[in-house]
């Protein structure tokens, strides 16, 4: 599902996570992530206080991505679990550590499942599902 070109974008960029509670959106900036597979990527929860409860309520999650230069961009929607052990919450919690000198602390990851992916970059496949 995630192909090479939506990869590299993702890989190469920010992201944009939202989340939805019953009465409210909340939208955060992702700068530690992992993508894992053809259908998994994982989001280290370092400042995702009202993120988390959002998924308490509902898992249901999209990510955008797009590169600023090109304008190049996609939307990925999936369903989202709130993991703080496990290899993967390890992983981020190292990484998190070792990129912010220990400034910052991860204490789990958000991990999404995708589920469908559409295309936002402008012209005439805007909105498509890939």
């Amino acid at each position: 599902m995630i192909n090479e070109q939506v990869k590299k974008i993702l890989e190469e960029n920010l992201w944009e996570l939202a989340t939805s509670s019953n009465d409210e959106v909340n939208v955060v900036p992702v700068a530690f992530k992992n993508i894992l597979g053809e259908n998994k990527v994982a989001i280290a929860d370092v400042f995702m206080k009202k993120t988390i409860e959002n998924l308490e309520v509902n898992p249901k999650v999209a990510i955008s991505v797009f590169d600023s230069k090109t304008m190049e961009g996609y939307q990925l929607k999936g369903t989202a679990v709130h993991m703080t052990e496990g290899e993967e919450a390890e992983n981020a919690k190292k990484t998190v550590k070792e990129r912010t000198k220990g400034g910052l602390v991860a204490k789990g990851i958000v991990l999404v499942t995708v589920e469908k992916i559409y295309v936002t970059t402008p012209g005439p496949d805007n909105n498509k599902q890939i």
